[in-house]
């Protein structure tokens, strides 16, 4: 049986030695999609995303893996392509858990944030 350790966001299976260091994946994760939100804050905001909006932000899911795939396949080493067509994709999955999660909490998105 795997025996399995979380400490402060690392995740370690003792059996292969394999470590995730959940806080380092997702603090990159962050900064490059807050990045491209930044940078698209000229387009449609996501605050109003409803579970009927689920077809549309899989195929524009869909398409920017299309273009991760695009642009590795012409500038394999241009790694702030990548990473900008990467943090789209994740952008895009995030809309459609805040969409679900809306659905499944009834959340108001429009009320104030907390902290």
């Amino acid at each position: 049986m795997m025996q399995k350790k979380s400490i402060d966001g690392l995740w370690q299976n003792k059996e292969n030695g394999m470590k995730r260091d959940y806080k380092a994946l997702l603090a990159a994760g962050n900064k490059a999609q807050l990045e491209k939100l930044t940078s698209n804050g000229f387009k449609k905001g996501f605050n109003d995303l409803q579970c009927e909006d689920l077809n549309s932000l899989y195929q524009n899911l869909i398409s920017e893996v299309v273009e991760l795939r695009e642009e590795y396949n012409v500038a394999k080493y241009d790694f702030t392509k990548i990473r900008h067509e990467a943090a789209d994709i994740a952008n895009f999955a995030h809309m459609i858990i805040l969409a679900t999660d809306k659905e499944l909490e009834n959340i108001d998105l429009n009320a104030p944030s907390e902290g």
